[in-house]
Order: structure tokens, then sequence, then C-alpha cells
């Protein structure tokens, strides 16, 4: 059989190649985990540790430790971990460090890495979106974003760029991009760990043809998974042409609701959150007899929304200062996140300053959510943050201040907070130091080990994090982001 394939090398066709309806120049999309998270962002990470010492190594970890991870949907950060195994990291690894790094080598790497390292966060922030609303604006954005990539990975080592096909492969994204959409919608990651459905399809198979019953299984499941979640198919029509059908409504909403088929599709989705729903704060426990005890009210008085400027469109404007609420833990915004104490948010507002009561968005840090104990009445006290008008000098990121260097706070309805995102304290400005430590923790008891903490300085000033993939699409939106933060080419000659 060797023989004859040595012999006969040019008439032996793949016969994938012969399917109906399949070009697979442009029906395989990029893969991001490999294209993007083990490619370029671990080249990325490579070029920025290898040349550190230990006392890089352990400036870089409490940095990393420190990184406020509130609005970032990432698992916990360990550190220690990652400095320690730099070289043996996966895919959830790299993805905290794309989103994170620009905040913690500005200083442990030359500048021609640091600009790769702000590129591939750009660029990341930008394909990691689950909705596209207006396909030539993010397109043209892409193209820039990769252009960037190319030309800071170029400056670093010209040979890769040849020798790397990873590379190369980013410029198909755009069009792949035109073909299926957000490209996270086509990610093949999750079927890294798709051992036990394949197994499961043949266990239940009649084990006559067990390959043709998986394949013929999976496909099912696949068409079926197509069809509810809204997809289009080809289907020729009586005259000789075709047209793009799609499912119906009620069997796109077949799944609504139902836990099970949501969660072994994939479907689940955080908007399906009631909006303007909190979660109040738990119950006290009597320390001496272990019985919760009455939850606690507090007066509209004693609350901070009571020294807060209050929009007139709020209901709490007919409530005196007497009635009573109670204090919650999080609460739901338009989008579907869930927004706890110490989030920063979106939100709209209102500005007295250009007329009465007039609409505008405004942003800040939550530091009191309240709901109304007779009532549906919910509520956010606000601490407002304006953003700057040009973009950090290391960072390439917008700036979060104070107005006038004092802290305002604002009540907003619950239905008027946007979405939430990252901010990270502006530590090269303000020079902070790893000069703290604190008692490291476990199984609930002080270990007697301590570790360095970053001990952050004046001025209060914070960095919206546009490295960061949660929101990122709604980041761009905000009237006063969208030409701030939108990509510029690097090299206009290129």
């Amino acid at each position: 059989l060797l023989s004859f394939v040595d012999t006969h090398s040019d008439e032996i066709n793949n016969p994938f190649l012969s399917l109906k309806y399949c070009d697979f120049t442009q029906d395989t999309p990029v893969e991001i985990l490999h294209t993007i998270l083990l490619g370029v962002v671990k080249y990325a990470w490579h070029w920025t540790h290898t040349g550190w010492k230990e006392p890089q190594r352990s400036r870089y970890s409490t940095r990393l430790q420190a990184t406020d991870t509130k609005g970032m949907s990432i698992p916990a950060i360990r550190a220690a971990y990652i400095t320690q195994f730099a070289n043996s990291l996966i895919g959830r690894q790299l993805k905290i460090l794309v989103q994170t790094n620009a905040f913690h080598v500005h200083d442990l790497v030359g500048a021609e890495q640091y600009q790769f390292i702000k590129a591939t966060g750009v660029l990341a922030a930008l394909l990691w979106v689950p909705e596209i609303f207006d396909m030539e604006e993010y397109v043209a954005d892409l193209t820039t974003c990769i252009a960037n990539v190319l030309d800071s990975a170029a400056a670093l080592d010209p040979s890769k760029i040849i020798a790397k096909i990873k590379y190369h492969l980013l410029t198909h994204i755009p069009q792949d991009v035109r073909r299926f959409g957000p490209i996270i919608g086509v990610a093949t990651e999750s079927y890294e760990s798709f051992n036990i459905i394949f197994r499961h399809c043949s266990i239940l198979s009649n084990h006559q043809a067990p390959s043709r019953d998986i394949a013929h299984q999976l496909a099912r499941q696949e068409t079926f998974r197509h069809l509810v979640s809204g997809g289009w198919w080809e289907e020729a029509s009586q005259n000789g042409g075709a047209s793009w059908r799609q499912s119906g409504v009620a069997l796109r909403k077949y799944v609504d609701g139902n836990a099970f088929l949501e969660r072994i599709f994939n479907l689940e989705n955080i908007s399906s959150r009631k909006r303007r729903s909190t979660v109040l704060e738990a119950i006290p426990v009597n320390s001496v007899t272990s019985k919760p005890e009455p939850r606690k009210t507090y007066r509209f008085a004693d609350t901070e929304a009571a020294t807060a400027v209050v929009d007139d469109r709020l209901t709490i404007t007919g409530h005196p200062p007497t009635s009573l609420w109670y204090k919650c833990k999080s609460i739901v915004a338009s989008s579907g996140d869930e927004c706890r104490i110490g989030n920063w948010v979106f939100a709209r507002g209102f500005s007295r300053s250009s007329g009465p009561n007039t609409a505008t968005i405004i942003t800040g840090r939550i530091t009191e959510i309240l709901r109304l104990v007779d009532g549906n009445t919910s509520l956010a006290v606000v601490e407002r943050f304006e953003i700057a008008g040009s973009l950090h000098e290391r960072f390439d990121m917008p700036v979060l201040f104070r107005p006038f260097d004092e802290i305002s706070k604002v009540a907003v309805s619950a239905e008027h907070i946007l979405f939430n995102y990252n901010a990270q304290h502006d530590c090269y400005t303000a020079g902070c130091t790893d000069g703290g430590e604190k008692i490291v923790r476990e199984e609930r008891k002080d270990s007697g080990k301590t570790q360095k903490v970053i001990e952050h300085s004046k001025p209060n000033r914070y960095v919206l994090n546009t490295h960061a993939f949660h929101n990122a699409h709604h980041l761009r939106t905000i009237p006063v982001l969208k030409e701030l933060i939108k990509p510029r080419l690097l090299y206009t000659d290129r």
C-alpha cells in the first residue's frame, strides 16, 4: 500500500475536498485558541519573561497578584504558579496575561517588547467580542489592530514573520469575520474536552459501524444546535434559484427557559438574568445561638444615597428620609452583568449644567446598593469619575479621575445602569511600590507566611482597561470613548 501511494501520489486526493457546499479556503475560519492565545500571546509572553532574573520575576508576581479583577471574566489569578511554570502555560492563563500584562511589565521589558504587548492586548480584546454592531467599522478596526501586531512583531524579530505561520493567519481574520461573524462563535476550544461526548456516541450506537454512527450523531447534534440558535441555511427554490432560510420563532424559543438544553448546547446567556434584580446582603447570624437574626434595615437618611446627587427621574424622590431600605451586595445591569459594590460601571445619568435634567452617560464606582423594604425600587450609589480627553501616556488607555479632585456621588436607578467594566489603579503615575506585606491565609486560618502586596499611593487616578475582554464591545458604544479608543496605525508608511 505504501509503495502504491509513493508511486501514485499525484492521483490520491483527500475525499473531504469533494464535499458539496464546502470550500475549505473559506469555510475553515482561524481558530483563536491556537492562533491567538497559543500563538501571538504566547510569543509575547516568551519575549517578556525569558530575560528576567529573580528580582524581576518577584516584582512581576506581586503586581500580577494585585490585579483588580472586578469587571473581568477570568478565574482567580495564581501569580506564583504562572511565574513558576512560565513556559508551560495553557490557554486560560494566557488569557489572563493578555488582559493584564500591560499594567505590570511597563518597566520590565524594552520599548519594542512593550509595544508588542500593548498591540496584542488591543487585538485580543477586539477578537473576543460576542456581538458586532457595525461590521464595516469593526473590520476596519480589526485590520488596523492586526497591522499593528505584525509591525510590532517585525520590529522585534523580522525573521519570525516569515517563519511563523500564525502571524500570516492573522491577515485572514477580517475575511472570516465577514463570513462567520464574531470569531469566538466558531472557537473550537471547548471541543478539547469532547472525549466524553465522543465516547457516549460510541456506546449508544449499535456497534455495527461505530465511526459512521458517531459522525451521524455529532452531525445531528450540531444541526439541532444550529437551528435552535437562529442559524441560517441555503435551500434550493422551485424556480432553480436558492434562498437562505431560518427556523421559526417557536423553535428558536424552544430552548429558552430549558436549563438542560441551554447548558449542553452552550446557549446560556447572562442577559437572561432579570434586569434591576438585586441580591440582598447575607442575613446575620447570632454568634452565641448560631440562629439567624432579623435582616437589618436602614433609614434613607442614614445611607450614602442621602448625601448623593439624586436624579429627579428617580422614584426615591418621593420617599421621606425615614423610609426603610435594605442594603444589597449586587444588582443586575441592563446588559445582564451582576454588578457588585466596588465595580466600575457606565450608567445613564443627568447633567444640570447642560439644561434641566439633560440625559448623559456617567461612569464611576459603585459604593452602595439599596432596595426599598416596601416596594421594588432599587438604586446604586456611584462615586463619579470623569474620563480624560487624552490617553494615558504609557498604557495608551483612557484615564479616570475625580472631577475637581473631589469625591462626588450620584444615586442611579437600577434600570439606568448599563454595564460594568474593569479599571486598574494608575500605579505608574502614582509610583506605587511592593513594600507592603500581608499574612497568607490557608484553610481560613493564618498560615504564618507572608507575601508582598502593592501599596497604592495618590493620586487617585485609574486606568480604564481596554485590553479586558468583558464588555469590550459595549465600551465602543460610549460616545466619549468611541474616538478615544479607536485603533490607529503605528506606522502609516507600511
